[in-house]
């Protein structure tokens, strides 16, 4: 399927992102509150993590196919650059996500996940602290 536009293709991506996200939420809520003794967040943290490894591979595999070819193929995908920082950072920065996942899907034993979601969005926060203090970020309104 080829996208006419730009702004078709941001819209088109902005309503899939929207329904999955909130499909995904609403089965996660429904698993974890109403099964009974449902007690296999790990899994649950596990399962998602292998998910966003699976299409993370198929997309960089597009990428290397595109780059491979030396151009720039029918869905827009730009040819994939060389890697920017060492590979222990990304292993790092991987095993941390796959860490907080983990431990805020068990936090779904003890809060309801509108509370759990609210605390997600919360990590933007240090976030920015951090990139201010050590990367002398700065912020507008």
């Amino acid at each position: 399927m080829m996208l006419e536009t730009e702004t078709t293709q941001y819209f088109l991506l902005s309503a899939g992102t929207i329904f999955f996200l909130t499909t995904s939420c609403y089965v996660e809520e429904w698993i974890f509150k109403v099964l009974p003794d449902f007690d296999y967040f790990g899994f649950v943290a596990l399962a998602e993590l292998l998910m966003f490894a699976g299409f993370s591979y198929l997309g960089f595999r597009r990428e290397a196919e595109a780059k491979a070819s030396d151009v720039e193929d029918e869905g827009g995908w730009k040819q994939m650059g060389q890697r920017k920082s060492p590979l222990g950072i990304y292993i790092g920065v991987g095993l941390s996500m796959a860490i907080a996942t983990s431990v805020g899907k068990v936090a779904y034993k003890y809060v309801n996940y509108a509370t759990g979601t609210v605390l997600k969005s919360m990590k933007l926060l240090p976030v920015l602290v951090l990139s201010m203090v050590y990367l002398k970020r700065t912020f507008g309104a």
